[in-house]
């Protein structure tokens, strides 16, 4: 959690500094430029399987401020009130 903690926060300053300057003067960084849309909303992540981990991925889309959706999530039963409490498909 904390690398892709650290990968989010890389993307959004890589997308600031592309806004606020000229993307000549910037490398191309398509894994950055990857994660640019989930930082913004447009584009949901999580993947989770065991309630645990959905739990933690719930968690860490708050922190994060991004927008969740749960793949797999074959204990999404054990914590369906917390999945709809936040609103998560």
């Amino acid at each position: 959690m904390n690398e892709l903690a650290d990968w989010l926060e890389r993307a959004r300053h890589y997308a600031q500094a592309l806004e606020k300057g000229s993307a000549t003067k910037y490398d191309r960084d398509v894994k950055l430029e990857a994660l640019v849309p989930v930082d913004r909303g447009s584009c949901r992540a999580g993947i989770a399987d065991r309630a645990r981990e959905i739990r933690n991925a719930v968690e860490f889309c708050e922190k994060q401020k991004l927008r969740m959706i749960l793949a797999g999530g074959s204990e999404a039963y054990k914590v369906k009130d917390l999945l709809r409490s936040k609103g998560i498909p």
